[in-house]
């Protein structure tokens, strides 16, 4: 992975989505909250935040509120594409945040201005988070919808 996608666990991205998510669920008394956070080579951040109701094997997921990072390569450039959105019960989407994309320079750019490079690229990537936690806190009335008893 190239120094510039490592700059995204180095700047906080993934303990801001937490932050706000959990400042979104509130306490519902009847559903239990479950957090993942994974990565992997072309998805430098995958954030889900589950709502389920219900114990053992009766358990149903009713909201899941899901952010990603996914490193797109193409032969002309390479983009960090970052997002997010909302889905109910049976994965049915309730909203979808905008895309942003963040173009990531090629590695010898970096290594010819490291500091300057990955100073711009985190920057950028501060402002899509705030981007998408804003979208996030905007769909309050979406999320206490689906978490609404049935």
């Amino acid at each position: 992975m190239s120094t510039v996608l490592d700059a995204i666990e180095s700047h906080g991205t993934p303990e801001k989505f937490l932050q706000v998510t959990k400042r979104l669920v509130g306490a519902q008394s009847d559903v239990r909250w479950c957090y993942n956070l994974s990565s992997s080579k072309y998805f430098p951040f995958r954030y889900y935040a589950s709502a389920v109701r219900g114990a053992g094997p009766d358990a149903d997921e009713v909201l899941v509120i899901s952010i990603e990072c996914f490193d797109s390569h193409d032969e002309k450039r390479e983009l960090l594409i970052i997002s997010a959105d909302i889905t109910g019960e049976d994965g049915v989407l309730l909203a979808e945040s905008p895309k942003i994309e963040i173009g990531v320079p090629p590695e010898s750019a970096v290594q010819r201005d490291p500091d300057g490079i990955i100073a711009r690229v985190k920057e950028q990537i501060e402002s899509a988070t705030e981007v998408i936690v804003h979208w996030i806190d905007s769909q309050r009335a979406t999320i206490e919808r689906a978490l609404a008893p049935a």
